[in-house]
């Protein structure tokens, strides 16, 4: 007499998978910058410092200090046209920026980070982030 096998069922395993990172939008980019800014102390910053970013598929935004008697620290998405420098550069730069210790210099040598401008307020703006 011949014996059938049983086939044994198992559920199928499952696997965890990391949640889903929310995009980048220019909201988040500058969001990030604000809440590092914000901590900052520029009370000893006695010139006005206005500088555009343009964030490669994103858009623009200008980060500016002592550029108005109310706000003495600004982050605003919109072009400045009066900016002395211009950055070009990617979202995953500037959250590195945001994150601390950012490397300038390997940045410009490696070309994801172009600036244009007032190369001596660029380096104040440096010394803040």
């Amino acid at each position: 007499m011949a014996t059938t096998k049983e086939k044994k069922t198992t559920a199928p395993k499952t696997t965890k998978r990391a949640p889903k990172k929310a995009p980048i939008t220019l909201d988040t980019l500058t969001t990030k910058l604000w809440e590092k800014l914000d901590k900052i102390d520029t009370s000893a910053i006695s010139e006005t410092i206005a500088i555009q970013v343009n964030v490669a598929d994103m858009g623009t935004f200008y980060v500016a200090i002592n550029a108005d008697e109310t706000y003495k620290k600004q982050i605003i998405q919109a072009p400045y046209y009066m900016n002395d420098a211009t950055i070009e550069t990617t979202a995953a730069e500037i959250l590195k920026i945001a994150e601390g210790g950012y490397d300038y210099i390997a940045a410009v040598k490696a070309g994801v980070f172009n600036f244009y401008g007032n190369l001596a307020k660029g380096l104040v703006l440096k010394e803040l982030f």
